[in-house]
C-alpha cells in the first residue's frame, strides 16, 4: 500500500516558507459529495482494516498519531441528507487510537 501523498519532517516538499515540522502520510479518497459518506470512509479502511496489528505495533514504536479527516462542502441547492458513520466504522477508527476530524463548508 503506498500514500497518496507525504510530506517528510524537514522537506520543503508541499511547504511554502519553512521546512515540514512532522512527517505526513496521506491515503486519500477523493468524493465530490457527503452523500453516504460512511461507504466513502469505509473504501480507506477496507484497504487497511487488515493490518491493523501491525499499524497498532508501528504506532506504539514511532510514537506516531493516526488521524482520520474528512473535507466537504455542502452547496445551497445540494440535495441534502444525513452525515454519518456506522458503529463499525467508527470501531475501527478507535481500535486504531485514531482521531477523528470532519472540516465541512456550507456554501
Amino acid at each position: 500500500m503506498s500514500p497518496t501523498k507525504y510530506t517528510i519532517r524537514g522537506s520543503m516538499k508541499n511547504c511554502k516558507y519553512s521546512p515540514a515540522i512532522e512527517t505526513t502520510w496521506c491515503l486519500q479518497h477523493c468524493i465530490n459529495s457527503l452523500n453516504d459518506l460512511d461507504h466513502q470512509v469505509r473504501q480507506i479502511i477496507d484497504r487497511i482494516e487488515n493490518k491493523l496489528n501491525i499499524l497498532l505495533k508501528f504506532k506504539e514504536e514511532n510514537d506516531i498519531d493516526f488521524v482520520f479527516t474528512i473535507y466537504g462542502h455542502v452547496y445551497k441547492n445540494e440535495q441534502r441528507s444525513d452525515i454519518y458513520l456506522k458503529k463499525n466504522t467508527l470501531d475501527f477508527i478507535s481500535d486504531l487510537g485514531s482521531k477523528l476530524t470532519m472540516d465541512i463548508e456550507f456554501w
